[in-house]
């Protein structure tokens, strides 16, 4: 495949169609007339965002990919969790309540509307609406937090806090800024389909299973392709086959097993650091062994972390230390991860009263596909090792989430993940302050009341790292790894890069 589709003036066709057979299912997308020499990017993605370009539903990849290409945020967050200057070029906060934001000059919106300081307060109030909560999937409230919004001059945005937040721009990291004209223009519904925001490029169509964009030439980071394609192939396999056929030139969430494919034609898997950390969770709100601390910490040394990590994710991330990761606010570097080391497990198991072993049904979502299976597999047989005869049961994701919300669990553990930027966000599910907690430690309580009511950057971050430390001693699951995921790009692409999750869309290249 050129990496330049260039149509001569002897071969204008009206449309091109592309046409993929995956498995039992036919994709169809259709590629417009391009004008001579025009540069086209194509990628292959399993997913799209199911409120299509509503700009605060999708956060993270692959369903943010569309938003990221339209929208740009107030802030990226940096490979190692600082928040780095995007729309919002600085920040101070004058008091515990009361910050200063200064907005980014000289940016249009694909319009034609200036992005100024009016249109981040029109965004900042949708969220204050109930329809507005209903849309954010952020790791806050707004509404809890923000008590005003103010412009200060055209370039100058005033925040009043309900309550003090050290680290409120790392949670609007999440916050995209759509044209306010157009949004009150057409209303939330009608916008979702059109959307307008100031990132490098313009929607010209979206199908099901298919996205059209130009490039967007008032972009304050003019893309240097002329056309972006985003195609919806949920299957894997079929999109690495598009990958390697040419079709596409990058496809996400791969297999770690694709690199000698991949590689037998000049292209790369590259491997893509997710905000998220994945265990297995305990139920200690159930009678089981799993409530007695030797026995969490015996299970915790029974798992080969390094060897799975080798096997099936081709070394792409480490053993977890602590239930956070380290692109996270209050990770700590301090804190080691368990040891692989079976004879001290069954130390522990015997000295509590479990020398036999014990059955441990966990529950697993029927979505997580087979890779996670493998995982589960040898997790199961390194218990066994110690005597814990693992017992693996699949369901749906969505009863895997009511599960979460009633308390009602029928197993006493299961496959989960904190996903965020925060490291306290996870405790909304895994400590006594959700209604209905599968874990509740009241010791921990207090540790975690603490933390979130710090004033100041640098108390926070020390009493999260407490949070942090008593669990790792006190550990409510089965630490594993950071969660990372797989790219093809194709040899094709120049410059394809992602910081934690967000890609740089205005630095792509196809080279000639």
């Amino acid at each position: 495949m050129k990496n330049t589709k260039t149509i001569s003036n002897n071969f204008l066709v009206k449309s091109l169609f592309v046409v993929f057979l995956l498995l039992n299912q036919t994709i169809y997308f259709v590629s417009p007339v391009l004008s001579k020499n025009a540069t086209v990017l194509r990628i292959g993605v399993p997913i799209f965002p199911p409120q299509k370009g509503n700009p605060y539903s999708s956060i993270s990849l692959p369903l943010s990919l569309p938003n990221q290409a339209v929208y740009d945020p107030l802030f990226l967050n940096g490979s190692n969790g600082e928040v780095l200057p995007w729309l919002a070029t600085r920040w101070q906060q004058k008091n515990p309540n009361h910050w200063i934001f200064n907005i980014r000059k000289g940016v249009k919106f694909s319009n034609g509307e200036n992005l100024d300081s009016d249109s981040v307060v029109a965004a900042f109030r949708y969220l204050l609406t109930p329809e507005g909560q209903r849309d954010s999937i952020s790791s806050v409230n707004m509404a809890e937090i923000l008590k005003n919004i103010n412009s200060l001059d055209s370039h100058t945005v005033e925040i009043i806090t309900n309550k003090p937040d050290p680290i409120l721009p790392l949670h609007l990291v999440f916050m995209n800024i759509p044209a306010p004209h157009h949004w009150k223009d057409l209303g939330r519904d009608r916008f979702m389909m059109s959307p307008v925001g100031s990132g490098p490029f313009i929607v010209e169509e979206w199908q099901e299973n298919f996205i059209r964009m130009a490039a967007n030439p008032l972009s304050w980071r003019p893309p240097k392709i002329d056309f972006l394609e985003i195609i919806r192939i949920p299957d894997q396999t079929s999109r690495l086959q598009a990958l390697l056929s040419g079709a596409i030139d990058i496809a996400l969430s791969l297999a770690p097993q694709n690199t000698l494919e991949l590689d037998s034609l000049g292209a790369q898997l590259v491997n893509r650091s997710l905000q998220s950390l994945e265990f297995i969770a305990f139920v200690t709100q159930m009678e089981s062994p799993l409530r007695d601390k030797r026995v969490k910490k015996a299970l915790n040394h029974a798992v080969n972390k390094e060897q799975m990590i080798d096997v099936f994710l081709n070394n792409a991330t480490k053993p977890a230390s602590q239930f956070s990761h380290d692109g996270a606010f209050g990770f700590s570097p301090e804190l080691k991860p368990y040891k692989y080391d079976p004879d001290k497990a069954r130390s522990l198991l015997s000295s509590a009263g479990y020398q036999n072993g014990f059955k441990l049904p966990v529950l697993i979502a029927s979505s997580s596909g087979g890779d996670n299976s493998s995982w589960y597999q040898q997790i199961a047989m390194d218990l066994e090792h110690v005597g814990v005869k693992m017992v693996l049961q699949t369901t749906p994701l969505t009863r895997m989430i009511q599960f979460v919300q009633s308390g009602k669990w029928p197993v006493p553990a299961f496959g989960w993940n904190f996903s965020g930027n925060d490291s306290l966000r996870g405790y909304r599910f895994r400590s006594c302050e959700w209604t209905n907690p599968y874990h509740c430690d009241p010791f921990l309580m207090p540790l975690i009341k603490a933390a979130k009511k710090a004033d100041s950057f640098y108390d926070r971050q020390f009493l999260t790292q407490k949070v942090l430390a008593y669990e790792r001693d006190n550990p409510p699951g089965i630490l594993l790894w950071r969660g990372v995921a797989f790219d093809g790009i194709g040899n094709n692409v120049k410059d394809f890069r992602t910081i934690n999750g967000f890609v740089s869309f205005h630095k792509i290249e196809l080279k000639d």
